[in-house]
């Protein structure tokens, strides 16, 4: 955990310098003339201030957006979940105990119940015990909890969770939007009190970091958007992975084929199966997916008989059973 945050501290800073550092830097090296030589139009001039101001708000809404209104909503949806989600009975197989923090405990379980198509599944799942001296999630026991399947992003979640905010992520995520509003005030104040020169806003042109950096902010705030994306669906989500927990029905398959597809998440190679299976009406299906593969699993990969989970009303997505402890 903590090699990850200072990989993201990294990257975060790494990246804030890029964005914010190496347009100042390219334009307070120029030339002078050129820098401080005011634009023939006022209404050009203009122009380049309210792109400025779209600009700068279309980073605020981005960055609000993300670190804010979805951690509301996110709670909301929970919340929605506990009150009005469907009831369902769930039985502890196992726990181990992954840490240990003041007030509570992070458990990882393995918990089983029968889906919505009478069919019995065994799923990882992860809770924060605070009352770990109730011994509330030792195997064995039955928990109550609800779901939501039909939504887009269906999950379990116990009937008793407590849900609440984490202080410290509003309070950065404020931080962060009060210092891209005093940075983009402030230093437009700054450049027309250093660079107007008594031509009023005809100093701004579109090389100008007013300008740039809120473009550059929104470009590599996108890539890397649109990259986050990929990935999760080159590895799979964990709606798809959920749709098949909720809905899926267990049937004996055949591996007919596999191979590497050359691509490569975190260093381990991405395989393609070629599956076949028969589902609950009969009928035989030839079907393919890919998954990622550990290298050190890949002298243990061979042809023949491997449970699946399919759905019954698209029997092309399916995983193999077994993958759904190692989520």
């Amino acid at each position: 955990m903590n090699r990850m945050k200072t990989f993201i501290g990294f990257w975060a800073i790494y990246l804030l310098l890029f964005v914010i550092g190496l347009p100042l830097l390219i334009y307070y090296v120029s030339d002078e003339d050129m820098r401080y030589a005011p634009m023939p139009s006022a209404a050009t001039a203009f122009f380049y201030l309210g792109l400025g101001l779209l600009l700068w708000t279309m980073v605020f809404i981005f960055f609000c957006r993300y670190f804010l209104i979805n951690v509301f909503r996110a709670r909301q949806r929970i919340l929605n979940i506990i009150t009005h989600g469907d009831p369902f009975l769930v039985k502890v197989l196992s726990k181990t105990i992954k840490a240990s923090r003041p007030g509570y405990e992070v458990l990882s379980l393995q918990i089983s119940f029968t889906n919505l198509r009478q069919t019995p599944v065994s799923i990882p799942y992860e809770v924060n015990d605070t009352k770990p001296d109730e011994k509330r999630f030792e195997p064995g026991q039955t928990l109550r909890m609800r779901a939501m399947p039909d939504t887009k992003n269906p999950v379990l979640i116990l009937e008793s969770a407590q849900v609440s905010l984490n202080k410290g992520v509003l309070l950065t995520a404020i931080i962060g939007l009060l210092l891209i509003l005093t940075f983009a005030i402030g230093y437009l104040l700054f450049a027309y009190e250093q660079e107007s020169m008594g031509t009023g806003w005809r100093f701004l042109r579109f090389w100008h970091p007013w300008i740039i950096i809120p473009l550059s902010a929104l470009f590599f705030g996108g890539i890397i958007a649109l990259v986050l994306k990929g990935i999760n669906r080159m590895a799979g989500t964990s709606k798809e992975l959920m749709k098949l927990v909720f809905y899926g029905k267990r049937t004996m398959g055949t591996i007919l084929h596999y191979a590497e597809t050359g691509v490569y998440i975190n260093e381990q190679p991405r395989i393609k199966f070629e599956v076949q299976f028969t589902d609950e009406r009969g009928q035989l299906h030839n079907a393919s997916f890919q998954k990622v593969i550990s290298l050190l699993e890949l002298h243990q990969l061979s042809k023949g008989a491997k449970e699946v989970l399919y759905l019954p009303d698209n029997p092309k997505e399916f995983i193999f059973y077994e993958d759904l402890s190692a989520e």
